[in-house]
């Protein structure tokens, strides 16, 4: 598996840094998988082969996980 594309799983991708981690795995030709709670009929993305939005399929998919961001949360102040 040393040729293959790799995966990342980025969580809390509908906004902020999330989004910008998608983006930026997304030009570097990984897999990637965002997750997020907001993410729906208004994906902030461009359709992709490249891009699944269900962090279930990303074994279905892409076979391996490389990299998982857990990059979801609030903050109270």
């Amino acid at each position: 598996m040393a040729d293959a594309p790799k995966t990342a799983i980025v969580t809390g991708a509908s906004r902020g840094i999330g989004s910008a981690l998608v983006e930026a795995f997304l030009q570097r030709g990984y897999g990637v998988v965002a997750n997020s709670r907001n993410i729906g009929h208004s994906m902030p993305f461009e359709e992709s082969a490249n891009l699944r939005l269900v962090t279930d399929t990303a074994v279905a998919r892409f076979g391996h996980i490389d990299v998982l961001i857990n990059n979801a949360g609030i903050f109270y102040p």
